[in-house]
């Protein structure tokens, strides 16, 4: 009775985990994401401001106008007198065509950032899918795991019973039996949490059931990688190059604001009206223009030549932080590549391993049902067993995660290299 109750269990937890109605594959994922995805629909939002603000930066152009009226009555005289006031101003100086400039640079860094986000989310997808088939395939390592200890218990239970092994043994097997499943219980719960996270990341509904459809078998099918066409393709990088052109532009508009003269032009005019004369409306309007130049950045301890050689300190650290990017970007690349090399002999190794694992559980369970070997070594060679698979499959995902990695350094289309 208590073994159909724990495998009815066992059955039933696996049915509730992998049942779905719906079969997603990773390019479903991925193309669910990038529509759904918070971080992507944000950058649009942000992109769009940027566009907006650089169609519109002629306005810097557009005069400041302002209109008005007012009534007033002389308490002396009972006069009332009516006036409109119109006035228009203009300030025109050399620091709005970096102003320009600048929008033109946050619109190009605005592009980049769309561009980054698409990517981010799209190597989290990935990445994230591959873990979740891993969570699921240890999953099924370990149900499996759970299915062959109980069958070996009641094995040595019978022979236990028939006086052919000591009590100890029955013991030891229902304790490896029963100890296998909190590590399956801990394992479904983290695969549960992963999906749930991995449903938000890519915007279906927490509720909706899911399976996923893939396998990491696919990291044996990784081919070699040609290290002589990649390049560092760093959107960091590229960003800080895009920030070094707007400090550019800041150094000049500074200059520009504080040693270059700017125009003002103002136009006024108030036409006024005494009600009770009957008079015609008064005209009064005037015309101002003129040219500033500050004096003050042209003196080295003055706060405008402080301000000068701040934006020339911000360029010079922008460029030390761009230079230091781009170096960064060609060593993760070199560090990519190394790690790919090292996982790729590790995976055909460890599935080496998982053959000679599988070939000496199936001896030492023969010479276990023949009386030949103990429980001890048949345990022993179980387990041994389990490692050797839980390592191919981790090493299988590894291998996966550093490809992406590579993909996302170099810029290259996701799921192309070392694909035929």
């Amino acid at each position: 009775m208590k073994k159909l109750i724990f495998t009815a269990a066992i059955a039933f937890a696996g049915a509730v985990l992998f049942s779905a109605e719906r079969t997603l594959t990773l390019e479903d994922a991925v193309a669910s994401a990038l529509e759904n995805n918070a971080s992507v629909r944000r950058s649009a939002l942000s992109l769009q401001a940027a566009e907006r603000k650089e169609a519109n930066s002629w306005n810097e152009f557009l005069p400041t106008a302002s209109v008005g009226a007012s009534w007033t009555e002389n308490a002396a005289n009972s006069a009332e007198v009516v006036g409109v006031t119109a006035s228009a101003s203009l300030t025109l100086s050399p620091a709005l065509f970096a102003d320009i400039e600048q929008t033109k640079l946050d619109l190009e860094a605005g592009r980049i950032s769309r561009e980054k986000a698409f990517r981010d989310v799209e190597l989290a997808v990935r990445k994230t899918f591959y873990s979740l088939l891993y969570q699921r395939e240890y999953l099924e390592l370990l149900s499996g795991s759970i299915e062959t200890a109980r069958a070996r218990y009641e094995q040595t239970l019978e022979k236990r019973n028939a006086g052919l092994v000591p009590e100890v043994d029955a013991l030891s097997a229902r304790v490896e039996l029963e100890s296998l499943v909190p590590d399956y219980e801990a394992a479904k719960t983290s695969y549960a949490n992963s999906l749930d996270s991995f449903k938000q990341a890519i915007g279906i509904d927490p509720a909706d059931e899911i399976a996923l459809e893939g396998g990491l078998d696919e990291a044996l099918g990784i081919g070699d990688i040609d290290a002589d066409g990649l390049d560092a393709q760093s959107a960091s990088v590229a960003l800080l190059e895009n920030s070094v052109k707007a400090a550019e532009s800041a150094l000049k508009g500074a200059v520009m604001t504080n040693r270059l003269p700017s125009v003002s032009l103002s136009a006024l005019m108030n036409p006024s009206r005494v009600l009770s004369s009957g008079a015609e409306w008064t005209e009064s309007a005037s015309l101002t223009a003129s040219v500033s130049l500050s004096l003050d950045s042209f003196l080295p301890f003055s706060s405008r030549a402080e301000q000068i050689r701040t934006a020339a300190d911000a360029q010079a650290d922008l460029e030390i932080q761009l230079e230091d990017e781009r170096l960064s970007a060609e060593l993760e690349l070199s560090s990519l590549l190394r790690s790919i090399a090292q996982s790729k002999s590790s995976l055909s190794a460890r599935a080496s391993a998982v053959e000679l694992a599988k070939r000496n559980y199936q001896l030492t369970e023969e010479a276990y049902l023949k009386g030949a070997k103990d429980l001890l070594s048949l345990q022993s060679s179980a387990d041994s067993l389990k490692e050797a698979e839980a390592s191919l499959k981790q090493q299988s995902y590894a291998l996966l995660a550093a490809v992406l990695e590579l993909e996302y350094a170099s810029g290259v289309p996701f799921g192309t290299l070392g694909r035929k």
